[in-house]
């Protein structure tokens, strides 16, 4: 009878109860906002974690949104040998880019990340005023100040 349902399978072994820790003492989660223009491949070269690298350690993850906010993702530190790290990209979700209906005025807010609200040039893209307002209501009331400004 060496049938093949009477091999047993191997006893596992129980896991330690060291090796069950809570997650905060385990790893760490970090959130991190970058530049629009990096590319998916980016996110994982250890050059653009250069001046953050002391504070990370094997097994941390870091939530990434650029300035745009265009999309998220999540990289997972497996290996961090002196000054070198390695980085997996776990995550990475892209979202739509909302289509708004062009106005008569050039200049528009938008939220910039770290910049906050910026009254921004719509035909350049470029930042105007930075940090404009804590919230979109503010950062408007500063926009058509601005217009007025400009206007005249």
């Amino acid at each position: 009878m060496s049938d093949e349902t009477d091999v047993k399978k191997p006893r596992l072994q129980p896991i330690n109860r060291t090796a069950l820790q809570f997650m905060r003492y385990a790893s760490q989660e970090h959130s991190a906002v970058v530049p629009s223009s990096l590319t998916k491949e980016d996110l994982t070269d250890p050059d653009l974690w250069a001046h953050v690298r002391p504070t990370l350690n094997a097994f941390d993850e870091i939530r990434i949104i650029p300035e745009n906010g265009r999309y998220r993702a999540k990289v997972f530190i497996t290996r961090v040998d002196g000054k070198n790290l390695r980085l997996e990209l776990i995550e990475h979700q892209e979202f739509n880019e909302v289509k708004r209906e062009r106005k008569a005025s050039i200049f528009d807010i938008e939220q910039k990340g770290q910049l906050g609200w910026c009254i921004i040039n719509t035909d350049t893209n470029e930042v105007v005023v930075k940090g404009v307002g804590k919230n979109e209501a503010t950062a408007l009331k500063a926009l058509q100040a601005h217009r007025r400004s400009v206007e005249d």
